[in-house]
């Protein structure tokens, strides 16, 4: 059996509320060959429960995803790293540190 396969499964005994334990019993009883181990079972629930829902192994994510992210990051690392300046001078006078 093919490893999406299993991740199905594995995805089907997640969402009809099976526990780990269960799962893996059950691969080990019908596959016993070729059962995923209870480590993989437990990082596929894990990941389901990150809502990461995708049976795919890896990460992948399409173009335009990928450039919104890197826009947004810029902006967020501009927001972090530089921050206006009258705020910096509002919080001096706030604190009494004006020279």
């Amino acid at each position: 059996m093919d490893k999406t396969e299993f991740y199905v499964l594995i995805k089907h005994f997640f969402l009809n509320g099976k526990n780990t334990v269960e799962a893996n019993s059950w691969f080990d009883s019908e596959f016993p060959n070729t059962a995923p181990g209870i480590s993989t079972i437990k990082d596929w629930y894990a990941k389901y429960r990150r809502s990461e829902m995708s049976t795919e192994d890896g990460f992948s994510i399409s173009k335009e995803e990928s450039d919104q992210r890197a826009q947004l990051q810029i902006k967020q690392e501009k927001f972090y790293l530089r921050p206006p300046v009258s705020s910096t001078l509002n919080l001096v006078d706030f604190i009494g540190l004006a020279m």
